[in-house]
């Protein structure tokens, strides 16, 4: 039985990521697992997981590796490198850029493929200058990051499909 709101939730993240009920999951789903309760596994990190693992290892090693959120004011920093004027947004290209060349450095780069796929979900449009808005992807990181904060066993999140607020 969870002993706290936070565990409450490992363990129904664990229940959604175990999808054959065997009570284990395997790298991929571990590093699912962490995803959902707010952790950001490198490539690194999940390749090195272990092969499988049942809760309570599962629920160990996140307590052992948790990190705990980067302040929005620390990204914003990073972003204004490229934005001088402070204008809330960057060239799209210069972002892409980024994440190609210190991906590599960490043995994270991002694939072509990753990086047309956030090019498309932040609509950028090259025929209207390419700019990518990192205030509103900010915006957005924090408050996907708000239920994790709280702890989610409370039933405010996720809420069912078809209602507000999430």
């Amino acid at each position: 039985m969870a002993t706290t709101p936070e565990e409450a939730e490992a363990v129904r993240a664990f229940a959604i990521c175990d999808t054959n009920g065997d009570q284990k999951i395997d790298r991929a789903q571990l590093a699912f697992f962490l995803r959902a309760l707010g952790q950001n596994p490198t490539q690194n990190e999940v390749n090195e997981l272990p092969a499988e693992v049942d809760f309570a290892a599962a629920w160990k090693y996140y307590q052992e590796h948790k990190k705990e959120p980067l302040d929005v004011s620390v990204l914003e920093d990073l972003f204004s490198v490229w934005d001088k004027d402070r204008t809330g947004e960057i060239k799209f290209d210069d972002l892409a850029q980024c994440l190609k060349i210190f991906g590599r450095l960490s043995n994270d780069a991002f694939t072509q493929e990753e990086i047309d796929h956030l090019k498309t979900e932040a609509q950028i449009d090259d025929n209207a200058g390419g700019m990518f808005n990192y205030q509103e992807f900010l915006n957005l990181m924090v408050q996907t990051q708000k239920p994790h904060e709280t702890g989610a066993v409370d039933g405010a999140w996720p809420k069912a499909a078809g209602s507000s607020g999430y």
